[in-house]
């Protein structure tokens, strides 16, 4: 009785091994279809950053996914623009945009490929072309299994990280039509902390999704 009580607690640590490797694995989860995003960003994180406007579903980048291949994307934009006149004089033209666009890969390719692995592959391949064109600012810890900053010409910023076969791309940017240099530090900042902001909680509500 001994013998076979020994024989069971040698076994379980391979049973767990095996259950996991039947199973998705906790580090890498699978989402059945995109949340909308326009329904998952909130107006009291979104306005401190472009004001109190409400978004727009948009496909700027998801129009450009490969339907043919599974995959599906959902994207929503915030916009606020101000106008400065004398009259019938335009002077100052300002605006803010961010947007924030979720690819959603398949359970698996025709090659074998998971949804994850794509999806890894996909944020490896950009964070190194990134890197390579010193665009890359930082990699930021605490969004999903990666994540990192990038700049997207003089005046926008992008954020992406992945979560299980999900990709979010948060992208701000800022338009003064007297200020050349709108890339300024002060500008450069308040990008950086709207775009960790909405990732923050987009993060929280697909962690919470499932």
């Amino acid at each position: 009785m001994r013998m076979l009580q020994r024989f069971l607690v040698a076994l379980l640590p391979i049973l767990a091994l095996l259950a996991a490797c039947g199973g998705e694995s906790s580090a890498d989860p699978f989402y059945q279809a995109v949340p909308k995003v326009c329904d998952i960003v909130s107006k009291q994180v979104i306005s401190p950053y472009v004001g109190d406007v409400m978004g727009k579903r948009t496909d700027f980048v998801a129009k450009y996914v490969d339907k043919e291949g599974g995959v599906t994307a959902d994207e929503c934009s915030w916009d606020h623009t101000q106008e400065v006149r004398s009259g019938d004089r335009l002077l100052r033209t300002y605006s803010r945009r961010l947007t924030v666009v979720i690819v959603r890969y398949p359970e698996k390719d025709d090659y074998g490929y998971t949804g994850a692995q794509m999806a890894k592959n996909e944020y490896e391949s950009t964070k190194k072309a990134a890197r390579d064109t010193n665009a890359l600012i930082r990699e930021e810890p605490g969004l999903g299994q990666g994540a990192f900053l990038q700049t997207m010409g003089s005046a926008d910023i992008w954020l992406r990280y992945r979560r299980g076969n999900l990709i979010v791309r948060v992208m701000f940017n800022i338009f003064d039509s007297t200020d050349p240099n709108v890339a300024k530090s002060e500008n450069r900042q308040l990008l950086q902390s709207g775009v960790l902001a909405v990732a923050r909680e987009v993060d929280a509500k697909l962690a919470s999704s499932r």
